[in-house]
C-alpha cells in the first residue's frame, strides 16, 4: 500500500517504542458542578465508540498536541528547556488545557467546534459552562471479536488526574506571559537580551545591588525590604531539605501576602539571581564544554547551569549579608556547593510554581510508567554505555535530575482532589514491542485488577525461582523481620499487581483500594513510604 499513499509507516519516534495504547486528557464541563458532560474532540478518539478517522493531507495539530499534553509534555514544564519550543514566554504557570478549560468558561466553547470539539458539543443556545475538569483515560483497542458484538472501537478506564476542577478565573490572561525575570532558570542568553540587562549596567555603573534590581521595574520598590525582611527569614526557618512541610509553607504565605505581593517576590528573586549570574557565570563557564565530559572541572564545581541557578536561590536565602559578599567575592559561592540539593535548591521555585509542580510530578509518573521497559531494556543490555550516557546527559541536559526529583513528590490524597492514581505498567514482550500489563484500580485482595495474562518460559522460570528462593534465604538470615514473608511461586501477585520495577511497595487501605505505589528503593524512601501509612493511619 505505501506506493499509493494509502498506508504509510512514519512515525515521530522510532518503532516499537511506545505501547499500542492511547492515554487521553478528557475535558468535561459541567452547569452545576454534579452532572458532567464530556467534550469529546474532533479528530483524535476520547470514547469507546470514537471511530478512528481519516485526516490525510491535514494534521490536526490540537488533537496532536492533545497528546503531548496528557502526559504534561510542554512549555511550561521544568524541562522546558529541553522539551519546550524555544520561545521563553511559553514557560508559564498554566498548562495548554487549562488555558483551552478557562476560554470555555468564558463562553468561547462553541468556537471550537469542528475544531478541537466536535461539533454541537458546546452550542451557542446554551449558556457557558461554570466548571470545568480535566481527568486521565487510557484507550485500549477493542479485538476485532469485540468490535463485531458491540461496536466499540475501544476499551475506556480512568488511570488519574490531569487538572482539578476550575471555575472562570479572568485573572489568568493578566499572569499568563511572565516578565524575563520569572523565565525558566537556564534561559540564559534570553534573559541576557530582554531588558534584565539594565541590571547589570547599573550595577557596573556603581548602583548598590539594591538600587540595580530596581532597573526598569520601580513598582517594586516597596518590595525589597519586605523579600530581605519577612520573605527569606520565613524560607530559612523552613526545613527546605524536605518537602513535606511545603505545601504547608505555600498555604500560609498565600494567607499573609496577597497574590501580587508574592507576584513581586518572585521578580525579586529572579532579578537578584540575574545580578548573582553576573558574577558566578564565569567561574561556571569558564571550563567550556569539557566538564560536560567528564574532562575537566570549573571553578564552581557544579553539574550544569541548572545546578549553578538553584545554587543561586540558595545564596539569596542565606540572607542579604550573604547575598552582598558573594556579589563582591564571587568565589565564596563555593562555599554554599555542600548544601545544594534538589530540594533545597527547587524549594524557592516550588513556592511560586506549586500547582505546576504538583502538575507536573503526577504526569511524570505516568510518562515513567511508559517509557521504563524501554529504559530498563537499555541500560541491561548496555550497563556501562548506560551509566555514561547518564552522566553526561545530567551535566549537559540539567533539567534531568531536578525532573527525577519532583516526580517522586505530591503524592496522596491531598493533591489527587478525589482523582487518584492509577496508572497502568506495561512491559517488554520478546518481540521487543511494549505493552500493557495492567492499571491498578479498586481491589480487594488481588481480585478486580484488570490484567493481560503475561507469557512465561517454564526453563526461566525455574531459573529465576531457585535464584530468589536462595537469595530470600540469604537476606533472611542477615536481616531478621518480625513480619510475615510469603513466596508467590506461580507469580500470582506479580502478575496481577503489575509492578513497573522491582521492588515495588503498595499500600492498600481498609477498604482494598491502592492508596499508594512505590517503585524502587533508595535511602531516605522510607520515611516516604511511613507518611504515607502514617496518613491512612489518620
Amino acid at each position: 500500500m505505501h506506493p499509493f499513499r494509502w498506508l504509510h509507516p512514519y512515525g515521530v519516534f522510532p518503532p516499537k517504542t511506545m505501547p499500542g495504547v492511547r492515554g487521553i486528557p478528557l475535558i468535561e464541563v459541567s452547569w452545576d458542578g454534579k452532572e458532567w458532560m464530556e467534550c469529546p474532540h474532533q479528530y483524535s478518539p476520547t470514547a469507546p465508540d470514537s471511530a478512528p478517522q481519516f485526516i490525510a493531507p491535514h494534521h490536526p495539530r490540537g488533537d496532536q498536541v492533545a497528546i503531548y499534553e496528557g502526559f504534561g509534555l510542554g512549555d511550561s514544564s521544568i524541562m522546558h528547556s529541553l522539551i519546550g519550543s524555544g520561545n521563553p514566554y511559553g514557560y508559564t504557570k498554566f498548562t495548554g488545557s487549562q488555558v483551552l478549560m478557562q476560554r470555555i468558561l468564558e463562553g468561547h466553547g462553541p468556537n471550537y467546534g469542528n475544531v478541537f470539539f466536535k461539533a454541537g458539543t458546546l452550542s451557542k443556545e446554551r449558556p457557558a459552562p461554570l466548571h470545568a475538569r480535566v481527568t486521565t483515560h487510557l484507550l485500549t483497542p477493542t479485538t476485532l471479536q469485540e468490535h463485531a458484538a458491540t461496536g466499540k472501537w475501544w476499551t475506556r478506564e480512568y488511570i488519574g488526574p490531569h487538572l482539578p476542577e476550575m471555575q472562570s478565573d479572568p485573572s489568568l490572561w493578566q499572569d499568563m506571559f511572565l516578565p524575563p525575570e520569572c523565565w525558566h532558570l537556564e534561559e540564559v542568553i534570553w534573559k541576557r537580551r530582554s531588558r534584565l540587562r539594565d541590571i547589570s549596567a547599573r550595577r557596573r555603573a556603581g548602583d548598590d545591588a539594591h538600587a540595580a534590581v530596581l532597573a526598569g521595574a520601580p513598582e517594586l520598590a516597596a518590595h525589597v525590604d519586605r523579600f530581605w525582611n519577612e520573605l527569606v527569614p520565613r524560607l530559612q526557618a523552613a526545613d527546605r531539605t524536605t518537602w513535606d512541610s511545603l505545601p504547608d509553607l505555600v498555604d500560609e504565605l498565600r494567607a499573609r501576602h496577597t497574590k501580587a505581593d508574592l507576584h513581586s517576590f518572585e521578580r525579586l528573586l529572579g532579578r537578584y539571581s540575574f545580578l548573582l549570574a553576573d558574577v558566578l557565570d564565569p567561574l561556571f563557564f569558564d571550563a567550556g564544554f569539557l566538564p560536560i565530559f567528564g574532562l575537566g572541572k570549573t571553578k564552581l564545581d557544579v553539574k550544569a547551569y541548572m545546578h549553578l541557578a538553584m545554587l543561586m536561590h540558595i545564596i539569596i536565602c542565606e540572607g542579604r549579608d550573604t547575598f552582598e559578599r558573594v556579589l563582591v567575592h564571587p568565589e565564596s559561592a563555593a562555599d554554599f556547593v555542600p548544601k545544594l540539593s534538589m530540594a533545597n535548591g527547587l524549594y524557592c521555585l516550588a513556592i511560586f510554581r506549586f500547582e505546576m509542580f504538583v502538575f507536573e510530578a503526577q504526569k511524570m509518573r505516568l510518562l515513567q510508567n511508559v517509557m521504563e521497559p524501554k529504559r530498563v531494556q537499555f541500560s541491561l543490555s548496555n550497563p556501562e554505555l548506560t551509566a555514561r550516557f547518564d552522566e553526561i546527559a545530567r551535566r549537559l541536559f540539567g533539567v534531568v535530575e531536578p525532573y527525577n526529583f519532583v516526580r517522586e513528590q505530591f503524592r496522596g490524597p491531598r493533591f489527587e482532589r478525589g482523582h487518584p492514581e492509577r496508572y497502568p505498567s506495561f512491559r517488554l514482550d520478546p518481540s521487543g514491542v511494549v505493552v500493557l500489563i495492567g492499571t491498578l484500580n479498586r481491589v480487594s485482595g488481588l481480585a478486580g485488577v484488570h490484567i493481560t495474562p503475561e507469557p512465561r518460559r517454564e526453563f526461566w522460570n525455574s531459573v529465576a525461582l531457585l535464584t530468589h528462593l536462595l537469595l530470600r534465604q540469604k537476606f533472611l538470615s542477615a536481616v531478621p523481620v518480625k513480619f510475615s514473608v510469603v513466596h508467590d511461586a506461580s507469580h500470582a501477585a506479580a502478575t496481577l499487581y503489575a509492578p513497573s520495577r522491582m521492588p515495588s511497595s503498595f499500600i492498600i487501605d481498609k477498604q482494598g483500594t491502592i492508596r499508594y505505589v512505590h517503585g524502587g528503593f533508595r535511602t531516605g524512601d522510607d520515611a516516604t513510604i511511613e507518611k504515607e501509612v502514617l496518613t491512612l493511619l489518620r
